[in-house]
């Protein structure tokens, strides 16, 4: 080293100095920045010892500087107050070092430690050592990218920045105290050149602290929640809302005539008592949408919190808005596969997203007064809002659940259609024949798919969903069935019964709603009133059909249809022609 120090050549002196600071910071000083960022509490703390060693001749003389790393004295330190003596203790241990190799190395010579400190700081000396992985440090700067200070910023960043704000404030001045003190030194050993103090490298970085703070804790945010939608369990889930208000008063209301004025599942007494307009209907959701719209909530109130710089309060809005952005994206992808093949997922990620849209609609009114008691912009205020994230996850929850609905659709028919497709021509047998026993397999299949159907959803979908999606199910069902029996052209008196009893089997389909009732089925199920019209007309007379035509039994079936059926069912008579010459003159008419 010293004869290389001796070289007149400034090229050859800077590359051997350079050469040596690379050395010097990959062997000696990354030991420090390494340990501090890697240990956790307690932290290490360093401890020097200098010796000096001579044998008679200066030319046997040597220096020799010792450090280890010595434990806490196990008292409990608050993190962040250990951020803080890290840093001090950080900062110390360079100054012995550097201290040492100035007087005992660099022999005091100013033009030296010039060079040394552009290279260790600046990064601005020979660059064929300069490594292409030391231009990653937190200030994007022109001056300031050496491997020690890139090095010394991003431990800064990650050890001394707190994740509150009322902790920056607390232990800011002792950071800011300790850093200007480690810039003093390094001025005054040479290793930086006198500047303006506005322009070191950790004044420039307080100047930036409140923008520093916000980028860590948007990451930290985003990172919790990237780890709530990755790693907690899809399936796990949780009941919110309120139950849709039901009958409770026997009180029932009717006209002169009998018919009751009000739905079965509405309380006269509750009339004008109705459930507040922005009520959540009953249903179960994931625990990662619940824990996900936690934390949208967290991050709010911390945005209006008094102690948040009005420059941080925006940021952190928009990161509430990326936290359900990443549900939108990571959802889909995740757990795709399952969403789209098993209904149960289906449900829950459907209520996710009403969910998320419920609390979308009401959550800006909820914090725009508090934004502005903080201070915030008029022109952040007035595109404080999540209302446009609505319809997002209303068309997200509906595809979702009608993709399910038509998926299931589609296995229904594979179930039924094929084994019941030969049933209207079969049933002028006089006896059981293969095609019966069929439909009845095929029913009763397709009876078992929609109660598995059912168990999985009804505890997943409010009532009102899950109702909607069985009934259009069952719907399907009905419809095979309906269309089978309705374009019959003549079917025997056995076939009427087993008819009868495929449709008992059928009928049985209302048992899946949460109230076990034909009215519930009717209310569901579009073909419902039809296919109990024609579940009943097997069952008739002429006689019993007539009377049934007089009170308005068959309202829900064309005159045409009814025509066809009597015609199929019964021996021409006169009181045959008189029924159907009467649906005529009704269709005419």
């Amino acid at each position: 080293m010293f004869e290389a120090l001796s070289i007149n050549s400034q090229e050859a002196l800077e590359d051997t100095l350079c050469k040596f600071s690379l050395d010097l910071y990959k062997i000696v000083l990354i030991q420090f920045l390494e340990y501090s960022v890697l240990k956790s509490v307690p932290q290490p703390l360093w401890q020097f010892r200098l010796e000096m060693n001579e044998n008679g001749s200066s030319t046997e003389s040597s220096i020799t500087l010792e450090w280890r790393r010595r434990t806490s004295n196990g008292a409990e330190e608050n993190e962040d107050l250990n951020g803080v003596i890290l840093w001090v203790e950080t900062t110390q241990a360079i100054e012995k070092l550097v201290s040492f190799i100035k007087d005992n190395i660099l022999l005091k010579q100013p033009h030296l430690c010039q060079i040394m400190g552009n290279f260790l700081f600046r990064g601005s000396a020979s660059s064929s050592y300069y490594l292409p992985e030391l231009k990653k440090h937190v200030l994007k700067d022109d001056i300031w990218k050496g491997p020690l200070i890139s090095h010394l910023l991003n431990m800064f960043y990650h050890i001394c920045i707190p994740d509150k704000h009322f902790k920056l404030k607390e232990i800011s001045s002792e950071l800011q105290q300790a850093s200007s003190k480690f810039e003093k030194f390094l001025k005054e050993v040479g290793f930086i050149q006198e500047i303006d103090d506005s322009k070191m490298p950790f004044s420039k970085y307080f100047q930036q602290i409140d923008q520093m703070f916000a980028q860590k804790r948007i990451t930290n945010i985003l990172t919790r929640g990237r780890d709530i939608l990755l790693k907690e369990d899809y399936h796990t889930i949780i009941e919110v809302g309120t139950l849709k208000q039901q009958r409770t008063s026997n009180t029932k209301l009717t006209t002169s005539k009998g018919i009751s004025i009000y739905p079965d599942d509405i309380d006269p007494d509750s009339i004008g008592k109705a459930p507040f307009v922005f009520d959540f209907e009953k249903c179960s959701i994931s625990n990662v949408s619940n824990m996900l719209m936690k934390l949208c909530h967290e991050t709010l109130n911390e945005a209006v919190s008094s102690q948040c710089p009005p420059s941080t309060a925006p940021m952190l809005y928009r990161t509430s808005r990326d936290l359900l952005d990443l549900y939108r994206a990571l959802i889909p992808a995740v757990h795709g596969s399952s969403i789209s093949t098993i209904p149960r997922t289906a449900a829950v990620c459907h209520n996710d997203c009403v969910y998320f849209a419920h609390n979308c609609l009401t959550l800006a009114f909820e914090y725009k007064q508090k934004f502005k008691a903080s201070n915030c912009t008029k022109s952040f205020l007035n595109v404080c809002t999540f209302v446009d994230f609505v319809p997002l996850f209303r068309e997200m929850g509906d595809r979702t659940l009608v993709d399910m609905i038509e998926h299931q659709k589609s296995q229904l028919l594979q179930l039924i259609q094929e084994r019941v497709f030969a049933l209207k021509d079969a049933l002028r047998a006089n006896e059981a024949v293969m095609e019966w026993t069929e439909a009845e397999h095929a029913i009763r299949a397709a009876h078992y798919h929609l109660q598995k159907l059912s168990q999985a959803w009804k505890s997943i979908l409010s009532q009102q969903v899950f109702g909607s999606s069985i009934g259009i199910l069952i719907d399907t069902l009905l419809s095979l069935v309906l269309d089978q029996i309705l374009h019959a052209t003549d079917i025997s008196e056995p076939a009427t019964h087993f008819v009868s009893s495929l449709f008992s089997h059928v009928e049985r389909c209302s048992e899946f709603f949460h109230h076990p009732q034909p009215q519930q089925a009717k209310k569901f199920c579009s073909q419902w009133e039809r296919f109990y019209a024609v579940g009943k007309f097997v069952d008739m007379s002429l006689l019993d059909i007539n009377l049934a035509l007089s009170e308005g039994f068959f309202r829900s079936i064309t005159s045409q249809e009814l025509s066809k059926l009597i015609t199929a069912v019964f021996d021409d008579s006169e009181k045959r022609r008189n029924i159907i010459r009467a649906l005529s003159a009704e269709k005419a008419y």
